[in-house]
Order: C-alpha cells, then sequence, then structure tokens
C-alpha cells in the first residue's frame, strides 16, 4: 500500500503529543487499522478523554481522519471523502501559528487551519468545536473532531467542546 503520513496528533482539550512516528511505523508493518487510545500511545494528560488525528496521503491525495479515545480508525481511504483544503492565514502580530487544524470524523474531514487561525488572530485563547465555526459538516450525522498544533502545542476536541488555548 502507498500510505504515508504526514502528521498525526493525540490531544485533548489541554494538551496532547505528537504521536506521528508511532503512527508512521503502524504504517510501514502494514498495520492500517486500529484503536486510537492510551495502548498505542502515550497518554499526554491522565483523567481527560482524548482524541487522534492524522492527516496522510494515499496514492498522491490527500486525506484526513479523526477519532476519539478508543474508537478504530484506518488509513486505506476505500470510502472515505478526500480532505478539503483551504488557504493558509498569516499569524497576526504574537499570535502563534496554527500548523495543522483538521475538522473530522472517522470517514474524512476538511482541513480548518485558516479557521483557527482567525479565530486566534482576533486574541481568543478557545476554540469552540462545532460545525457553525468550523464551517462546513465534513459527514453528516457522525461524530466530528477538531485537532490542531497551535505554536508549540496539540490539541483535540469533539463536537461541541471547547480547546483551551491557554
Amino acid at each position: 500500500m502507498n500510505v504515508k503520513v504526514i502528521k498525526a496528533i493525540y490531544a485533548s482539550n489541554w494538551r496532547g503529543i505528537d504521536v506521528t512516528n508511532i503512527v508512521k511505523q503502524h504504517a510501514e508493518d502494514g498495520a492500517y487499522d486500529f484503536h486510537a487510545g492510551n495502548n498505542m500511545f502515550p497518554d499526554p494528560d491522565p483523567g481527560n478523554p482524548k482524541f487522534f488525528g492524522t492527516t496522510f496521503e494515499f496514492n498522491g491525495q490527500l486525506w484526513a481522519v479523526a477519532c476519539a479515545e478508543g474508537e478504530e480508525i484506518g488509513l486505506l481511504p476505500d470510502n472515505y471523502r478526500q480532505l478539503i483544503s483551504q488557504p493558509q492565514l498569516t499569524p497576526g502580530p504574537q499570535q502563534p501559528t496554527v500548523s495543522l487544524g483538521i475538522y473530522s470524523c472517522v470517514y474524512g474531514g476538511n482541513d480548518v487551519s485558516a479557521i483557527c487561525q482567525a479565530i486566534i488572530n482576533v486574541g481568543a485563547q478557545k476554540i469552540h468545536v462545532n460545525s457553525q465555526v468550523m464551517g462546513m459538516d465534513p459527514w453528516n450525522g457522525y461524530p466530528k473532531y477538531l485537532i490542531a498544533q497551535v505554536g508549540n502545542g496539540y490539541y483535540g476536541g469533539k463536537e461541541n467542546d471547547t480547546i483551551n488555548l491557554s
């Protein structure tokens, strides 16, 4: 299979970690389906719910998927919707850069990096996770998750959560 993991994050509403190398190793070993959780990744925030998200290339196309802790996720997008990318937005003065923002379910999602950057650029320290804020619903009827890298921090949340950046 031709899967190239670009970025993978495992995070709570408050803190998280980059797990790209762990997911890359699983893909290289042919493990394309797995349960995202503390059995696979170090726990970045004990006692709080975590979320997983990854961006990857499959046969030259960019994809993103996300799930809650303990859910099964796959890196073979046979029934997924391809990632909808948005143009990047420059950080405001003294604002951190959003390196990754995906709003997704287990079947695919949207690049919301520019939306997250716009929220931060006006001085907000919180991001509300819902389709009204994040734009188009990536997969109607399925739970959605936001996974973001903001500056040196990693964050995750489910629909109707609030991610705290401070």
